[in-house]
């Protein structure tokens, strides 16, 4: 008997002599098609390699073998991955105990880099408030938002992009990526 599907099968033979014996037998089998699903993590900040790929294999007849293909960062045979870049496709094929398998691409989205470029012009006199700052932002998501801020807390300008009448300092300059969350900082 081939081609059967899962579940019970009883079977009665008789033989010349009229003995009757009867069989029952279980057909065993995943109940479900194996599935592959994934939840991608990805880096807040350009050239980070810290993404990650949480897999769930469900269906099929576990236990299931992992293999990963693709971009840097894989550990090839592990579940999970979490050492990825943005901008890369990782792929992973699943197999189940009976040599069932699956596949699944995963796609993380490249990530931009912020730019940032400063101009300084330095205070003319000891004691005056004649320095001037600013900076050119580009890259990232394109929502940006800019702060300027002076080393020793006493000035802050969040939105700013540049400010004059500044005495002689250090000031540190931020931009935060408002959709990834990157943070890139720049002292001047």
């Amino acid at each position: 008997i081939k081609d059967r599907k899962i579940g019970f099968y009883s079977i009665d033979l008789k033989d010349a002599n009229g003995c009757k014996q009867s069989y029952r037998e279980e057909i065993k089998g995943p109940e479900f098609p194996l599935n592959v699903t994934g939840v991608v993590t990805d880096n807040e900040c350009y050239g980070q390699a810290n993404a990650s790929i949480d897999v769930t294999a469900e269906g099929g007849t576990s236990p299931y073998e992992f293999k990963w293909t693709g971009g840097p960062g894989l550990v090839i045979d592990s579940e999970d991955q979490n050492t990825l870049y943005n901008g890369e496709e990782y792929t992973v094929n699943v197999t189940d105990r009976y040599g069932c398998s699956k596949k699944h691409v995963f796609v993380l989205e490249p990530r931009n880099e912020i730019l940032i470029e400063t101009f300084v012009t330095d205070v003319k006199c000891y004691g005056e408030k004649t320095g001037e700052i600013k900076a050119v932002i580009s890259g990232g998501s394109g929502d940006l938002t800019p702060k300027w801020e002076s080393n020793d807390g006493s000035y802050e300008c969040i939105g700013c992009l540049e400010e004059t009448n500044l005495p002689a300092g250090k000031y540190i300059f931020t931009v935060k990526d408002n959709k990834t969350g990157c943070v890139i900082t720049k002292e001047v």
